[in-house]
């Protein structure tokens, strides 16, 4: 989901540098997408490689090539290092694989700790090169466990799986994956950087809404990947819903497509809009690397995924103070105990009566304004999760080396 690139924090005075041995700590962290690819994903590894970076640790991300991007640079003091052709499919894929898996294999002794977001793939890469031992795989979307762990391919991924740590956004994916043989994950929020999303002042929100041309009907912002996933649909005919019973809204989507199939959803969308009529009040704002002015200038902000994991732009929109609907299949969990309102369902219905209920209440929007802005604060600094990182990082380190490991039993068979 598209989201935007934070600033580097300041460094802290940190003292002598943490080492193992004489030299200082390495991290690996490996992720599909970083910048200046977009999206949820994206961000959440900036976040972490900049605060670990700051803490001290050498970092290098590793990822896959988009086009126009360089194979290796670094970006606020972290090494990148893209692999692979910059296109997507099953040939570039294997090729990214490929590489990744040798690359960890030549450093392995140098490698204190790995960390993997969403890709059970790069998994099996570290498996076979012999890191699983030092690995922390992180899951960041409710159901990508069932489709990744199943049949024959999944039964491989899990065996590379079980030596690693593993990390969930929420207590329902510690469920999920428990039930498929990976039980005991961790549970660690995602991060907000609070220099980056806080509350406008009335200015800044008069300012954002001048610049993007919104006038002064109520503003609904959703912000995604525009994929089936994420339920756009659902959203416009919501929209619809609303303005049959006398309430109109301008909605701003912002995002755009990712994979090929995905356009297809996109020319579905606009065909949507032309049938109900929607044209006056529905605006595809496209990818934007900054998304506070959209913040800044929403009245409300939906979120209407069929699945997700803890979205970073649930806990953005909540950080700048905006009041947030979003079903539980949309993360809604956030917004419980009163940060926001959880319907039923994403249906349009269900949606529907939710936004407007809240578009006709300004208390209530006030009030969850109040307690979102508290949790934020409260549970997702850049700090505390980083901190429980750093801890499943140490555990990993003492760990024993288990039977599974690949370049353990390598060892053991060239020695005899």
């Amino acid at each position: 989901m598209p989201t935007t690139p934070p600033t580097s924090p300041v460094p802290r005075d940190l003292g002598p540098p943490d080492v193992v041995g004489a030299r200082r700590r390495t991290l690996v962290l490996a992720v599909p997408d970083y910048l200046p690819a977009l999206g949820g994903t994206t961000t959440q590894a900036r976040l972490h490689a900049i605060e670990l970076a700051n803490r001290g640790w050498e970092v290098t991300v590793v990822t896959r090539r988009v086009p126009a991007s360089p194979p290796h640079e670094r970006i606020d003091g972290v090494e990148v290092r893209r692999m692979g052709p910059p296109s997507r499919g099953n040939l570039a894929k294997a090729i990214v694989l490929a590489r990744l898996w040798w690359w960890l294999a030549v450093r392995r002794r140098r490698i204190d700790a790995l960390s993997i977001l969403m890709d059970a793939d790069y998994a099996l890469c570290a498996w076979a090169a012999g890191l699983a031992r030092v690995s922390v795989f992180t899951w960041v979307t409710a159901g990508d466990a069932t489709r990744s762990l199943a049949g024959a391919k999944g039964r491989l991924r899990r065996r590379a799986l079980r030596p690693s740590a593993q990390v969930v956004l929420t207590e329902a994916m510690a469920t999920e994956l428990a039930a498929l043989g990976l039980p005991n994950a961790a549970t660690i929020a995602v991060p907000v950087d609070p220099k980056r999303f806080g509350p406008p002042t009335p200015n800044e929100r008069a300012a954002a809404r001048t610049t993007l041309g919104l006038g002064s009907e109520p503003v609904i912002v959703s912000i995604g990947h525009l994929q089936p996933r994420k339920g756009t649909d659902r959203l416009l005919l919501a929209l619809g819903r609303l303005r049959d019973r006398g309430t109109v809204a301008t909605l701003v989507l912002v995002g755009g497509p990712v994979e090929a199939a995905d356009r297809l959803y996109v020319g579905e969308l606009e065909r949507l809009v032309h049938a109900a009529g929607l044209h006056g009040q529905v605006r595809f704002a496209g990818p934007q690397t900054d998304v506070r002015p959209y913040l800044a200038a929403a009245d409300l902000f939906c979120l209407a995924s069929h699945r997700e994991g803890m979205p970073n732009v649930l806990l953005e929109a909540m950080a700048c103070g905006v009041p947030c609907v979003a079903p539980l299949s949309a993360g809604g969990d956030l917004l419980g105990g009163g940060a926001g309102v959880v319907p039923a369902s994403n249906s349009p219905d269900d949606l529907a009566e939710a936004i407007g209920r809240l578009l006709g209440d300004p208390g209530q929007r006030d009030e969850l304004r109040r307690v979102a802005l508290d949790r934020v604060r409260q549970s997702h600094s850049i700090a505390q999760v980083v901190d429980a990182y750093e801890r499943l990082f140490a555990e990993r380190r003492t760990a024993p080396v288990g039977r599974a490991d690949p370049a353990r039993l390598l060892r053991r068979q060239r020695g005899r």
